[in-house]
């Protein structure tokens, strides 16, 4: 919105200059985008005095006149052809190379054999008034040769103000003057504005056929104005100054209101209103040439303004051609209405018809203000075009007009939200200032808003309002407030994410199943109890409440075998039914299952598919996040092949299954025989002790390698467990870097082969050390296993 600075300080003029004055807007929530010159491209135009004439006469019998023009430092010779030119008349000349606005420049020409030194223009050449019958009559007082802007006082400032849509009600000079008023502790001078008189009888008939839409609609007959009346300067200036093209009076008039008080009017030639006036919605081929010459058909249900059967204009966007004010009217239809803002939002993008009146009917307009607008209108009317103004004709539907408002703020509620305690009195001058009503009580506030406030509605909106009036760089910043208890020392930590995210690393992809499967495929992979059942099951398979992720997963793995996908690594993290003390309960798993090649396709490496060790070596990467010691033993699972099997225990207790799914079921679920499956209670990963990080030790390690010959029997589990035990202050790493079993070693037997890392993280491990200490281990595995080092 744009707004005339010297307009504005005619309602509110307080004592700083324009730059603090955008200042107090922008921190008042008025942001100023900028501010210029009202006639910045005005340039080069002073005063001057025709000193002599002399008619020309065109090839064609055209008639212009060359004056003689003495603009204070020299004389210069003119062709003009206004009318109104004469001797000892002073008028504003353009020399050479000056501006009247932002594309035209004036250049000396040659005009019927004369060469012509600039022009004299006219006042709507120059953008200060609507004359453009002759050239610029100026009083005889003025020197010349003075610039045309300070001869005419033409130093108005326009400010551009970016209004969000919630501000409806600054959108005219009222509204930014009430809020100056308020920051500058200043009484705003209102404009006297009573009732006019009729003066003649003639009313029009209203109907408010859709009162939802229309609540209120006033209008009035001005009858015998005279159409050939100007706008006065004064006028034309403002609404230049606040970016408006003048018209014509009775139009001029109409912007005039809407930019003074914030309340659109329009006004029809009632020489082409026929039947009264219907605010109706628009019926299906209907029609309408519009003020812009646009033709228009309308869907059912936009608001218009009608005659009964022809639509006049559509409602608070833009008015109709016929109906529209012509050199010739002689009897208007002044309108004043007010529409419901859900009546107009939509309308001007439908029909691609933004207009000033329809920017302030959707953001609203004080439903409080019709009758002191259509009076302020006649009264301007009056003056400018004379007219006889008839009675005021009120169609209204009070229960869908607007009523005025309460709201409570609580004081508590004020300061939480602040941050800080405003003293009372402050809090009650702010609504004061505002033109609130305020009543107070030991708990709250309870806030009279004017009808002008519309955008007030809640407890918080009048937060903002003592906010930015007692000004936001006044609340001291305090840092948020948050309280974060530990009930016990953080030695423990959730790895329960992170052991998710470590599988999908390792190649698997995450898959979501239902909770519920086919109770037979549910028991044959946990047949120990009965699982829940589902009452009324979306379909048959989906009747039993699962017992274990396998089979959901075993399923989306055969969905992508289907599919060509020949390697395929899934998992999924869900909850699964269990017996615990003899009750059914639920318990996080964490599962996956791995079958194709171990890697992928490369001319580097042999292909082969995932095995046993592939899927433990997974499981170690994702059991790590234990930071405990792991154990294997054999597994008993039904779905698991009895040679590739194992159960994962720690100090805790049991972890989970892993191996090579069953043969029986692989064939039965059409997956190929080398397919593995794991299945981890997630539990353990919810709670696992924080590790402390250590200094790496700065003396050398020391790496001995063992060739150990032992039964077949013997487990490397236990080879490996004793090997910890021994050693626990000096090993750093253990390693199994090869298991032998053959012709070269013995019926019975195996080698195996370790690789040992030995380092004293407090001094340089001596050799004698690393000896002795071997020795002894040696000993022992002798004396457990029978062992032999080869």
């Amino acid at each position: 919105m744009k707004i005339s600075e010297k307009w504005l300080r005619s309602w509110i003029d307080p004592s700083v200059d324009t730059v603090e004055l955008c200042d107090q807007l922008t921190n008042l929530g008025l942001e100023v985008d900028g501010y210029a010159p009202t006639y910045q491209h005005l340039s080069g135009v002073t005063v001057a005095e025709i000193k002599s004439i002399e008619n020309v006469i065109s090839a064609d019998g055209k008639s212009v006149t060359n004056c003689l023009v003495d603009i204070g430092t020299e004389q210069v010779q003119v062709i003009c052809g206004a009318p109104n030119v004469r001797v000892g008349m002073k008028s504003a000349y353009a020399r050479d190379g000056a501006t009247l606005n932002e594309k035209d420049r004036v250049k000396k020409a040659r005009i019927y054999g004369v060469d012509s030194d600039g022009m004299l223009c006219s006042g709507a050449e120059l953008g200060i008034d609507c004359d453009a019958s002759g050239i610029l009559d100026l009083p005889e007082h003025l020197p010349l040769g003075v610039d045309i802007k300070d001869a005419l006082s033409l130093d108005d400032i326009t400010i551009d103000i970016d209004l969000t849509p919630n501000r409806g009600d600054c959108l005219s000079l009222r509204g930014i003057a009430r809020e100056l008023g308020v920051v500058n502790r200043l009484p705003v001078e209102e404009t006297k504005i009573e009732r006019i008189p009729s003066r003649n009888t003639r009313e029009i008939p209203i109907e408010l056929a859709n009162p939802v839409s229309c609540p209120r609609y006033l209008g009035r007959v001005i009858a015998n104005i005279d159409s050939s009346a100007s706008t006065p300067d004064w006028m034309v200036q403002r609404l230049i100054g606040c970016g408006l093209r003048p018209i014509d009076p009775i139009v001029d008039v109409t912007n005039y209101v809407m930019l003074e008080l914030g309340q659109p009017l329009h006004a029809f030639d009632l020489a082409n209103t026929r039947n009264g006036i219907v605010v109706r919605d628009a019926k299906v081929g209907e029609k309408l040439t519009l003020l812009d010459g646009t033709e228009v058909e309308f869907d059912p249900g936009t608001l218009l303004i009608t005659d009964g059967d022809t639509p006049l204009a559509i409602a608070g966007v833009m008015g109709g051609e016929r109906s529209g004010i012509q050199n010739d009217t002689r009897d208007v239809f002044l309108e004043c209405a007010y529409f419901s803002p859900g009546a107009i939002t939509g309308t001007p993008r439908l029909y691609g018809l933004q207009t000033d009146a329809s920017l302030r009917y959707e953001r609203g307009v004080d439903f409080g203000l019709q009758r002191k607008a259509i009076e302020r209108a006649t009264q301007l009317l009056c003056e400018i075009v004379g007219g006889e103004p008839g009675p005021v004709t009120i169609a209204e539907s009070s229960e869908h007009v607007p009523a005025d408002r309460g709201i409570t703020l609580r004081k508590e509620r004020l300061a939480m939200l602040i941050g800080e305690r405003i003293p009372d009195e402050e809090v009650e001058d702010v609504f004061a200032r505002l033109g609130f009503e305020v009543k107070s009580d030991d708990a709250s506030w309870h806030v009279g808003v004017p009808s002008y406030r519309f955008d007030l509605a809640i407890e918080e909106d009048l937060v903002e309002e003592v906010c930015r009036v007692h000004g936001y760089n006044q609340i001291d910043a305090s840092d948020p407030s948050a309280s974060l208890p530990f009930d016990v020392e953080l030695d423990r930590v959730s790895t329960s994410l992170t052991s998710r995210s470590r599988v999908a690393e390792l190649g698997y992809y995450e898959v979501i199943n239902y909770s519920f499967i086919e109770k037979d495929l549910n028991d044959r992979f946990v047949p120990e109890f009965q699982a829940p059942q589902v009452e009324n099951p979306i379909a048959s398979q989906y009747a039993s409440m699962r017992k274990s992720l396998i089979p959901g997963l075993i399923a989306s793995a055969r969905h992508n075998l289907s599919r060509q996908h020949a390697t395929v690594r899934l998992f999924e993290h869900g909850k699964c039914f269990t017996i615990e003390g003899g009750h059914t309960v639920q318990e996080d798993r964490l599962a996956g299952i791995a079958f194709g090649l171990s890697q992928p396709e490369g001319w580097t490496d042999p292909q082969r598919d995932i095995d046993f060790f592939d899927l433990k070596g997974d499981l170690e990467r994702v059991l790590s996040l234990l930071g405990t010691d792991v154990n294997y033993e054999r597994s008993n699972k039904a779905y698991l092949h009895p040679g590739q099997a194992a159960r994962i225990v720690t100090d805790a207790g049991e972890v989970g299954d892993f191996g090579k799914l069953h043969p029986e079921i692989s064939m039965a679920m059409e997956l190929p025989e080398e397919s593995f499956v794991f299945e981890l209670d997630a539990e353990p990963f919810t709670q696992v002790d924080a590790r402390l990080a250590e200094y790496v030790a700065p003396f050398p390690y020391v790496r001995r390698d063992l060739a150990l010959l032992v039964d077949e029997s013997v487990r490397v589990q236990d080879l490996c467990a004793v090997i910890r035990d021994e050693l626990t202050d000096l090993l750093s790493e253990l390693t199994v870097f090869d298991v032998y079993q053959g012709e070269k070693v013995g019926v019975n037997k195996k080698s195996v082969g370790l690789g040992l890392i030995l380092q004293d993280r407090k001094t340089t491990l001596a050799d004698a050390t690393v000896v002795e200490r071997m020795d002894s281990l040696l000993a022992k595995l002798a004396a457990e296993f029978n062992v032999i080092q080869r």
